[in-house]
């Protein structure tokens, strides 16, 4: 039996050094969704006031098997006496959406319909669609556990390290 200069690494430096690395990473993936999960919960206690949608477009931004559309929607309100325009959906946007959940968004909002916009108190040129609000728990829960196990993986040594004597590596590679 040859050993081939290739094993798993059972330098605790370079596990650590592995984990530290794959945790960075992982809070940099995680950050903007967490915010926009946390920013679209505060919102939920926002005032809400009627506001009418004025326009609104859906852009094809993904072709797999069916294809997902982006929605631009722009609205006008009045706070206090005040006319604003708004056109945020929600923080960090929606995620696209198939072709039914489209027409289902396209119905709730008709243009020239009213819809219910949260008014962020102190600012009333911020505000965000009422019915987003309600932003999804389990997606941002399926985002953590898959790169929990990213990190998982990344820490036990999924992947091998180079060990051994600079000759022993040189013969690996030439056979």
């Amino acid at each position: 039996m040859s050993n081939s200069g290739i094993s798993k690494t059972n330098n605790r430096a370079a596990q650590v050094i592995l984990l530290v690395a794959s945790c960075c990473l992982s809070v940099a993936l995680l950050y903007c969704p967490v915010r926009d999960y946390c920013l679209n919960r505060h919102a939920a206690s926002w005032k809400s006031v009627s506001a009418r949608v004025e326009g609104m477009q859906a852009l094809n931004t993904v072709n797999f098997k069916d294809p997902y559309f982006s929605v631009n929607i722009s609205y006008r309100y009045v706070v206090d006496g005040r006319e604003y325009t708004g056109n945020r959906i929600a923080f960090g946007g929606l995620d696209p959406m198939l072709g039914y959940d489209l027409g289902v968004f396209i119905r709730a909002h008709q243009i020239g319909k009213d819809a219910g916009v949260m008014v962020e108190p102190g600012n009333p040129a911020s505000s965000i669609l009422e019915s987003s609000v309600q932003t999804s728990f389990p997606i941002l829960l399926g985002r953590c556990l898959a790169i929990t196990l990213f990190v998982s993986l990344f820490y036990l040594g999924a992947f091998p390290v180079i060990s051994g004597e600079r000759e022993e590596y040189e013969s690996a590679i030439i056979s």
